[in-house]
């Protein structure tokens, strides 16, 4: 008996006893997958980047530096006075010149990498230090 139901299944892999078959993929599904992956291919050459840095205005504001630390700073800064990574940024145009905030965006400050490194741009870093300097 298991010689004939090996030979009546003989396409197919048992594997634990569940019987597995080998059939052909249905066309329709291979046209499918083939318009996708053309259709991926072509989208992902031709298509273009989403500049979504251009709602920044090309003069520094406050608002756009608040944006931007909330966007790039707080994974290691909170907003309050609390520590996360780095020191709370609450008060800190309080605590620091305008000088001293110039130069940590530009050089960084023990393990705080340099933002102007994070590939931000002068303006947006004015826009920091603006936003920075009037969180008093």
């Amino acid at each position: 008996m298991a010689k004939q139901d090996q030979h009546e299944h003989k396409d197919k892999d048992v594997v634990s006893g569940i019987r597995y078959g080998h059939a052909k993929i249905p066309k329709f599904l291979l046209a499918s997958y083939l318009v996708v992956t053309l259709w991926g291919g072509y989208y992902a050459f031709t298509a273009e980047g989403i500049d979504d840095r251009s709602a920044m205005a090309a003069t520094p504001t406050k608002e756009n530096g608040q944006a931007l630390v909330q966007a790039r700073c707080a994974g290691c800064h909170s907003m309050g006075t609390d520590q996360v990574f780095g020191p709370g940024l609450q008060g800190v145009g309080s605590r620091m010149t305008p000088d001293e905030i110039t130069k940590i965006l530009a050089e960084g400050r023990g393990q705080m990498p340099a933002p102007s490194a994070m590939g931000l741009s002068e303006t947006e870093l004015e826009s920091i230090k603006l936003y920075l300097e009037s969180n008093k």
